[in-house]
């Protein structure tokens, strides 16, 4: 009973080793994978950024920005839609939001944020990530 347990042992690790070897996994260099980390916020000190939503190469990104106060979510909406900065275009982000006759507006009601846009956004006249722009920037 030992040289059964013994052969089938071994046959069920050869069985493994090539089944894994023949699977197509193969060894790989370093895999480009989006902005590098950031690091955190030093002890004690207070940190004022403001975050806007940006379409990248992997969709939408978070990206905080310094800021000398707090903002309410219209000046956030605002700087939304200024677009991103050279550095951040440098790192693949953009704007699907396109410019609009009229203003769009955020506006904070108790627990909630109303946003206007003067388009009608189902009708094809904004895209998915231009209406996913505004929804993450109005709910942040």
């Amino acid at each position: 009973m030992t040289r059964r347990h013994t052969a089938r042992t071994v046959a069920t690790a050869l069985l493994t080793v090539l089944t894994a070897d023949g699977c197509g996994i193969t060894p790989t260099d370093t895999v480009p994978a989006g902005a590098p980390a950031s690091g955190i916020q030093r002890p004690g000190t207070e940190a004022r950024t403001v975050q806007l939503y940006f379409a990248g190469p992997y969709g939408i990104r978070a990206v905080d920005r310094p800021t000398d106060r707090p903002l309410n979510p219209q000046q956030a909406l605002d700087l939304l839609l200024e677009g991103p900065t050279p550095a951040e275009r440098e790192r693949g982000l953009a704007t699907q939001v396109p410019p609009v006759a009229g203003r769009l507006t955020a506006t904070a009601t108790d627990g909630a944020v109303d946003l206007y846009v003067p388009r009608a956004v189902g009708s094809g006249d904004l895209d998915a990530t231009a209406v996913t722009q505004l929804a993450c920037q109005t709910a942040r």
